[in-house]
């Protein structure tokens, strides 16, 4: 084998190598959905609006980007998410406990 095919395997073992190697980020995706639905069922939507709709916002823009194959993006938008999720949820939480104390 002359030494431009064996340097064309090399190449194209390299892409194929590269093309197995990228990280998707489910973990991330699952626990971002995780936490949104806690805030839902927190009732984060109407004790912690700002926080919900920045955390659904996010959620979809992770969607959105893990379709389009932007793994990154995914990642970094389902970590945003999941941020904001816990956010309203928590809140929510103790605006729930303060109204039941009035």
């Amino acid at each position: 084998m002359s030494f431009l095919k064996r340097h064309r395997w090399v190449v194209v073992l390299g892409w194929v190598g590269m093309a197995c190697a990228t990280y998707l980020p489910q973990e991330e995706m699952v626990l971002a959905e995780v936490a949104l639905e806690a805030a839902r069922e927190a009732k984060a939507e109407v004790h912690e609006p700002f926080f919900f709709q920045k955390a659904e916002f996010y959620f979809k823009s992770a969607k959105t980007a893990y379709q389009n194959r932007e793994y990154d993006f995914a990642k970094q938008f389902a970590l945003k998410s999941k941020e904001f999720s816990e956010k309203a949820e928590e809140g929510a939480m103790v605006k729930e406990v303060q109204s039941q104390e009035k």
